[in-house]
């Protein structure tokens, strides 16, 4: 994308208005739900389900992937579509089937600094608009011990990879 304001998204449920998982064993419909959620949550900050860059989804179970991919192909039906990554494993509520993250483009092209918006559920935000800018992103490091082993060793490959990009841990 372009370097304008990058909104970023918490981690999206398949909730309702009342904060009740919606489609009990329906990944389809959970996933559809999400989606609407998190149009909902992008509209606080200028942004909208066309914009989105990048969408992180995440699985309960490798079958329900391709009722997931459905639900997107359904979303993202233009030809601009975000780049997705998808991860199974244990979701945080037992409930739920399907969760999404995104980085949509945001229409808040006076931010300064970076803002946090929408509700504030266990004491986060639900969106934050990053201002346009330099931006380095580096993912896919992980380690695989333990928690706490783990963490430490993948912020360690972290900051090892963008000392070439001359960036540096203070960044």
């Amino acid at each position: 994308v372009d370097d304008v304001p990058l909104a970023h998204t918490a981690q999206i449920f398949p909730t309702d208005a009342s904060n009740q998982v919606v489609g009990l064993g329906d990944a389809r419909r959970q996933a559809d739900q999400v989606l609407a959620n998190l149009e909902q949550t992008l509209h606080v900050a200028g942004a909208s389900l066309p914009g989105v860059a990048k969408l992180n989804v995440y699985l309960a179970r490798d079958a329900d992937l391709p009722h997931v991919q459905a639900a997107l192909a359904a979303t993202f039906s233009t030809t601009s579509k975000p780049a997705v990554c998808f991860a199974t494993g244990v979701l945080a509520d037992a409930k739920t089937l399907v969760t999404m993250d995104a980085v949509a483009v945001s229409e808040r092209r006076r931010v300064g600094q970076p803002i946090a918006l929408g509700n504030f559920e266990r004491g986060m935000a639900s969106i934050a608009v990053l201002p346009a800018g330099p931006k380095l992103y580096v993912s896919g490091m992980a380690d695989t011990n333990s928690l706490l082993p783990a963490t430490h060793a993948t912020l360690e490959k972290l900051v090892a990879r963008i000392g070439p990009l001359g960036s540096k841990l203070e960044d």
